[in-house]
C-alpha cells in the first residue's frame, strides 16, 4: 500500500471479514443461494459503518484537529466557533448512517449549520440522501407506492414507507412542473426571454 489505511474503515471491513469467516464455518458446504444471501445480509450490515468511516476521513470539518475552529456563517459569513456536537442521522443507499459533527449557531443572525449541510450538502430538515430519494421517486414512478416499498425492502434490506415515497414523488413531480412551466415562460431578464 502507498497509504495507511484510515482506521475507522480498516475496522469496518475487520468486522465484514469475521463475519464472512464465520459464515464460511456455519455455511460448509451449503447451496449458492445460501452463501449469496449470507454474504448480502453481511454487506448490507456493515454497508452504513463504512459509509459512516469514509464521510469522517473525507470530510475536512470532522477532523478531531480542527472540529473546534471557527467556522462562517453561510448566513452572514461572521466567523464562529461550535457550541455544541450533536449527532444527526440519514438514511441513504447504505441504511442508515449517524454523523457526530460540531454544530455552530450564529449570534449575529441566529442561524445554526453544520458541516452535514454545507459541505455534504445535506438540508437541515432533510432526512434522506439525495441518492434514496433518487431511489424511492424512481420506484414510486413505476408501481404503486406500497409495492415500490416492498421492492426497495426486498432488493435493498432498506424499510421505507410508503407515505414516504408518495410525498417524494409529489414534490419531484412538482419540480419538474415548475420547471416545465418556467421553460414555457421564461422570464424578460432570461437570454432569449422576451424583450430580448
Amino acid at each position: 500500500m502507498t497509504r495507511p489505511i484510515p482506521e475507522q474503515i480498516v475496522a469496518a471491513v475487520s468486522a465484514l471479514a469475521e463475519s464472512l469467516a464465520t459464515w464460511c464455518e456455519e455455511g460448509r458446504d451449503g447451496r449458492l443461494e445460501e452463501h449469496e444471501a449470507a454474504v448480502l445480509e453481511r454487506v448490507r450490515q456493515v454497508l452504513p459503518r463504512l459509509l459512516e468511516a469514509v464521510v469522517a476521513v473525507a470530510t475536512s470539518e470532522l477532523a478531531p484537529r480542527v472540529r473546534g475552529q471557527r467556522s462562517a456563517c453561510p448566513g452572514c459569513g461572521r466567523q464562529m466557533r461550535p457550541h455544541q456536537e450533536r449527532a444527526r442521522q440519514v438514511l441513504t443507499q447504505c441504511g442508515a448512517v449517524v454523523i457526530e459533527r460540531p454544530w455552530y449557531t450564529c449570534g449575529h443572525c441566529h442561524q445554526g449549520w453544520s458541516v452535514v449541510e454545507t459541505t455534504l450538502g445535506v438540508g437541515s430538515r432533510q432526512r434522506a440522501s439525495v441518492g434514496l430519494l433518487a431511489w424511492l421517486a424512481r420506484l414510486g414512478a413505476t408501481t404503486d407506492y406500497r409495492e415500490a416499498a416492498e421492492l426497495l425492502d426486498e432488493l435493498t434490506g432498506l424499510a421505507v414507507g410508503p407515505e414516504t415515497i408518495r410525498r417524494e414523488c409529489l414534490r419531484v413531480g412538482g419540480a419538474i412542473r415548475a420547471a416545465g412551466a418556467a421553460a414555457d415562460h421564461p422570464s424578460p431578464r432570461t437570454p432569449g426571454g422576451p424583450g430580448r
